[in-house]
């Protein structure tokens, strides 16, 4: 598996036209304008999502996955798993992405993803979050009850 966040790409997730004029912002410098989306606006994540979708279109659970903040390539051996990742690292190259190399993870069998860890066999429940789970003080009043349940409602 080859596992690798992929934050850098908010950057490259351009404004609609009609949406730059929304952005602007004044400093002692002038007015500006945002071109690609900056973080904070709530339809970021989303946008992005459209975007992964468009690139790996084809790509998708036949040798990768996305995920909010990052993606996984698979594969069953190690030849096989190279071809893969060239074949993703291509369509990023072709959609001028760009990689944090020291964020990436390559040729590992298994990832930590999503607060679960992913090995070949099948998936397994992150250590820390089960020590998280175990560690719980018994709740006193509805808002720490509320917390445990959303804790305890992961799994």
């Amino acid at each position: 598996m080859r596992n690798c966040p992929r934050r850098w790409t908010y950057w490259n997730v351009p404004m609609e036209e009609e949406s730059i004029p929304k952005t602007a912002f004044t400093c002692q410098h002038g007015l500006y304008e945002w071109l690609i989306m900056p973080f904070g606006l709530c339809n970021v994540v989303p946008a992005f999502e459209r975007l992964m979708e468009t690139v790996l279109v084809d790509l998708k659970w036949q040798m990768c996955l996305v995920y909010p903040d990052g993606f996984v390539i698979f594969s069953k051996d190690f030849p096989s798993h190279l071809v893969r990742v060239r074949q993703v690292l291509t369509r990023f190259r072709e959609a001028e992405f760009k990689l944090k190399m020291k964020k990436c993870h390559w040729g590992r069998s298994q990832v930590a993803l999503l607060g679960h860890i992913v090995i070949p066999s099948g998936i397994l429940p992150n250590p820390e979050k089960v020590k998280a789970v175990m560690n719980v003080n018994q709740p006193e009043g509805v808002h720490e009850v509320r917390s445990v349940l959303g804790l305890t409602s992961y799994f």
